[in-house]
Formats: C-alpha cells, structure tokens, sequence
C-alpha cells in the first residue's frame, strides 16, 4: 500500500512539473527588408540663420553635401581628419560604400524643403556643410534610415519589415549646425510591400 502511495505521488510530482514546463513560443522570425531604390523616401528640411555661415562680419552662402551610404565607417573616418572633411565637401563618392551625393546651396534666412530618392541598399544618411571653420562635430550629422515593422492582417505573413521614409531637419546656424533630428514617417502598406499570399 505504501509502495501504491509513493509511485502515485511520484506520478503527481511528474505531471505538476511538467504542466508548469511548457515549451515557449517560438520567436517570430521576420524576413530582411527590401533595400531597393525607393522615390521620395526621404524628405529634408534645412532651415538656416539670416546670419548663416557668417566670416568678416558678412553672412554667406553654404555648401552642403547630402550622402546615401550602406556604411558609415569610411564616411566617420573621413569625418575625423580635417582632410577627410574637404574631402566629403566634394560631394563625390568617396569609397564604394558612398551609394549617392548631392549638392545644394543654401543662402541665409532660406529654408529648404527637398524630397531624395533612396539609393538601393542605403542604410545611412549623412550631411557635411561647407563652414568657414572645418570642424567634424560643427559641420557633420549622420543619420541611420530605420526599419520599420508593419502588420497587414489580410496578407501572409501578417508582420513584415519595411525601409521606412524619413523625415530629417537640419538647422544650420551662423558657425554651425544648430541641432537636427529625423523621424519615421507613417506610410500606407502598399500591396508590393506585403507579403505573398
């Protein structure tokens, strides 16, 4: 009877600690998002001081280089070197890593309001402006493009990545540049972005 009594709490004991064990959900593994070329993916507003650029008393017009990159090591090294900054003031791509440069002028007191095409397989965005004082913390800002998750609960699978579209402000002051920061703007799930039934 005892030996009845003991394998019945043994079997209890069993079955508590398995009922408490259950196995874990899986993590939801989602797939890499496309890093394809995308139009208008990214809006830039620079804003400038009237007193922009300003040397000898007089406000000037600046130079401002926009780069697409897959990674932003070379564009950092060359960032460090005051060298490397006339370098990225090129606006050339500057190693394979740079995908895409563009140029713009910007005058004091203008804002400028533009809207770039993301260049296939950018992940970074970078800005470099042409100040009368070259100095990387003054006159560079570099800017991850972010990966945004979306739901679609009429596709398979319901969750999937996505480059999103983002919005960047630069203020460009008299000596340098001010302040900036960028954010994700909220696109509709277009059907070429969801996954296949």
């Amino acid at each position: 009877m005892k030996i009845h009594i003991k394998i019945m709490l043994l079997f209890l004991a069993v079955l508590f600690i398995c009922s408490c064990s259950s196995t874990p959900e899986a993590p939801e593994v989602l797939l890499p998002p496309d890093q394809g070329y995308e139009k208008n993916a990214i809006s830039l507003l620079l804003r400038s001081d009237p007193r922009l650029n300003y040397y000898e008393n007089m406000p000037h017009s600046l130079l401002v280089c926009v780069y697409q990159m897959k990674d932003p090591n070379s564009f950092n090294q060359l960032a460090d070197e005051t060298d490397g900054l006339y370098e990225l003031l090129q606006c050339s791509l500057f190693d394979p890593s740079a995908l895409n440069s563009k140029r713009l002028t910007v005058h004091p007191g203008q804002d400028m309001d533009i809207t770039i095409d993301r260049a296939e397989g950018a992940k970074y965005f970078g800005i470099v402006a042409g100040y009368y004082s070259i100095k990387k913390d003054s006159i560079t800002r570099l800017f991850e493009i972010p990966v945004e998750v979306v739901e679609d609960e009429s596709k398979k699978p319901k969750r999937f990545q996505r480059i999103a579209h983002i919005s960047v402000e630069v203020v460009l002051g008299p000596q340098q540049i001010h302040s900036s920061h960028s954010e994700i703007i909220k696109q509709e799930v277009k059907s070429k972005d969801k996954g296949k039934d």
